[in-house]
């Protein structure tokens, strides 16, 4: 009894500096630029996102005005011939997304969250983050093509980003087909599926 008093107070002050610190990142993350920020900012960046990262631009004056989708295609070996053959394009954000409005508090959620981080990663102007951006998505189409074609033998995948205008409120009645897409393709990457179970 007399042990389990003195273990208290150290796991008590260990869980509070803890509590601390991550509030004291998370709060610092959400400042605006300041030299402390500016000197920490890769640090913040890989405690924070995608996990804690809070984007502003559901509200005025700077609604989200885009929507971007992961889509994925692979090279697939024939145990026979050795012959490798491209599978047509298999849509990766949909079914997640479909999945996380039906059960927000699903493992979906966090593998959306995901793919939003790298999407985001991937098409920023920084070259560094544009190789972890990468990784993210390669490891997500990966896995989710993994599940898609379980029999197969997959040796390569390609990203295929999708990016569609918001449409304005006087648009808001037109056809999806009707408002411009952009297509962004990677090259052709080593499958790398994730260790973890996908949902599926």
């Amino acid at each position: 009894m007399r042990q389990r008093n003195k273990l208290f107070p150290a796991v008590a002050f260990v869980a509070i500096t803890a509590l601390t610190v991550h509030f004291a990142v998370v709060i610092l993350s959400l400042t605006p630029d300041n030299p402390v920020k500016n000197r920490h900012q890769d640090a913040i960046n890989k405690y924070t996102d995608p996990l804690f990262t809070q984007n502003w631009m559901l509200f005025a004056p700077n609604p989200v005005s885009q929507h971007r989708n992961l889509s994925a295609q692979a090279r697939i070996a024939n145990p026979q011939s050795g012959e490798i053959t491209e599978t047509e394009w298999v849509d990766i954000t949909g079914p997640l997304i479909k999945e996380k409005q039906e059960n927000r508090i699903s493992s979906e959620a966090i593998v959306a969250r995901h793919i939003i981080s790298g999407l985001r990663a991937y098409l920023s102007k920084d070259k560094g983050r544009q190789r972890d951006g990468e990784k993210m998505l390669q490891r997500a189409a990966s896995t989710a093509l993994a599940h898609h074609w379980s029999d197969q033998d997959i040796r390569e995948v390609r990203l295929r980003i999708i990016t569609q205008a918001v449409p304005s409120f006087q648009e808001r009645y037109l056809p999806d087909d009707s408002i411009q897409r952009n297509f962004h393709e990677s090259d052709w990457l080593p499958f790398a599926p994730a260790e973890e179970e996908w949902p599926r």
